[in-house]
C-alpha cells in the first residue's frame, strides 16, 4: 500500500459515522494467519505499521 493510498483511506475512515457499517471484501489467502502473526504484540504491530505504512 502506498503511502498516498493510506492516507486516502484514514481520511474516507474519518468521514464515517460511528454507526456505519464497513465492507471489507478479503480473498480467503488473505485470512490465513500463521502461528507467527497470530502472536504478535501490540508494541510489535505499531512498530510495523510505522515502519511498513506511514512513510513520511
Amino acid at each position: 500500500m502506498s503511502y498516498i493510498e493510506y492516507v486516502e483511506m484514514i481520511v474516507l475512515l474519518h468521514q464515517q459515522n460511528l454507526d456505519d457499517a464497513i465492507k471489507i471484501d478479503l480473498a480467503p489467502g488473505e485470512l490465513d494467519a500463521t502461528s507467527a502473526e497470530l502472536k504478535a504484540t501490540h508494541q510489535e504491530i505499531k512498530d510495523y505499521v510505522l515502519k511498513e505504512l506511514v512513510h513520511i
